[in-house]
């Protein structure tokens, strides 16, 4: 481990006498040891696990760079997205009421099939040829291309197949995604631990009061909620005690609106089915809603998940499925690949993830994400071990804590997804 003399100010700021330490290697191990997969795709030097070997450095897994600033800001980009959902069943209806968040996709003009929300069974094709403006709802012609009018139940997803236009047309209203700033505040994580010089001398429980062991489960507590707060953070401020500022980061479950399907639903995306998981609503309509909005150039998918997903996919294996790959080498861990519209991907489990709910997945392009990390004025608070020189002070303990002020910065938000509800498998 490498001692940082560069960060001197930081230490006359907290108090006299730190020694700071880079720790990514011990957050290594612990995310090793403990199954902290959003921890360990941040790379660094880690055990080698091969004799004599000792240390081996393994790149970033996704991006990681230095910001400045309480609140971090970027670009978003997104293509303009073609499908909207039916609020409520229709039959021979024209007047469609869409749900709130795909109402603005809508295009007077265009040509929509319909789908069914559970099967994707083609309905019948229409044409939106005016949005009314009021309570998300459209006016549309059906029966067109010889289809007949269908049953359009609750749910239906409507899939955009064409821009027309009349003859001598001007001009016509169409919802498109203009790139927008998004952000997320940064969140300071610290941990601290202190012991006794008496109490370092009790050796009544073996070594247990020493304090690089102390400092090992402290690191390990510290590991625990940097993971929680990628993952699941709600991002917000507030204040301590005595008034002073405190803000928490926005995990990536809370940064992710598009793709997010629920088991409990016969569509995925709206309400009410029972939980059960099928491997066909997985990969078809969960990985495959993902898969189709990719870039052609991202061909690798990280899916973290909770152990009723690692035993659903066990089951579907044993049921001989052709397209699943369980021993596959991916990023030096061995994983359950699957394979969708020509994207893999990546099964790994996460502690984390099984701790908040053992039926969800979050599903993500391993470049699709930026860990960020406070570094300014010579300070640099990514993981940090500081230990307090108590001696030169006159006090008979040990002690330090564990820092770091990180956040995340998503890319292609609109290739990722969020799996919950899942509470049995079939």
């Amino acid at each position: 481990m490498a001692d940082y003399n560069a960060y001197s100010d930081l230490a006359q700021r907290i108090a006299g006498g730190l020694i700071v330490t880079d720790i990514n290697e011990l957050v290594q191990f612990v995310a090793d040891k403990s199954s902290l997969r959003m921890l360990q795709l941040i790379g660094g030097v880690v055990p080698s696990g091969q004799p004599g070997v000792g240390f081996k450095t393994r790149a970033p897994l996704i991006k990681k760079r230095g910001i400045y600033g309480y609140e971090h800001k970027w670009i978003k980009q997104a293509v303009a997205e073609k499908d909207v959902v039916m609020n409520g069943a229709k039959t021979t209806e024209t007047a469609l009421i869409l749900t709130s968040a795909t109402y603005p996709r809508v295009s007077e003009g265009g040509i929509y099939q319909a789908e069914h929300p559970d099967t994707g069974a083609f309905l019948e094709v229409l044409q939106v040829y005016e949005d009314t403006g009021s309570s998300y709802t459209v006016n549309v012609r059906r029966n067109l291309g010889s289809t007949s009018n269908a049953s359009l139940p609750d749910g239906t997803i409507l899939r955009r197949r064409s821009h027309v236009v009349s003859d001598r047309s001007t001009a016509q209203k169409i919802h498109d995604i203009d790139p927008t700033t998004s952000s997320n505040l940064t969140e300071t994580i610290r941990i601290d631990w202190e012991q006794t010089w008496k109490g370092e001398a009790q050796k009544e429980y073996g070594s247990l009061n020493s304090p690089e062991v102390i400092k090992r489960r402290k690191l390990y507590e510290f590991a625990k909620y940097m993971n929680w707060a990628m993952l699941y953070g709600k991002g917000g401020t507030t204040t301590d005690k005595n008034g002073k500022r405190v803000q928490f980061m926005t995990g990536l479950t809370g940064l992710m609106t598009s793709n997010l399907y629920s088991a409990t639903s016969p569509s995925g995306y709206t309400t009410g089915h029972g939980g059960e998981l099928t491997l066909d609503k997985y990969r078809n309509i969960c990985l495959r809603r993902i898969a189709r909005l990719l870039p052609d150039d991202v061909n690798d998918v990280v899916v973290l998940h909770g152990d009723l997903l690692e035993r659903a996919m066990d089951f579907w294996f044993e049921e001989k499925i052709s397209n699943f790959k369980q021993t596959e080498t991916f990023l030096g861990w061995e994983l359950t690949t699957i394979k969708v519209a020509g994207k893999n991907f990546h099964h790994m489990y996460d502690a984390i993830v099984d701790e908040q709910d053992t039926g969800s997945a979050i599903i993500f392009p391993i470049n699709a994400l930026t860990y960020c990390y406070t570094d300014n004025n010579g300070i640099n608070l990514d993981v940090k071990h500081y230990e307090i020189d108590f001696k030169s002070q006159g006090i008979t303990s040990n002690g330090g804590f564990f820092l770091c002020d990180i956040t995340l910065e998503i890319g292609w938000e609109q290739g990722m997804g969020y799996m919950s509800g899942v509470t049995a498998y079939a």
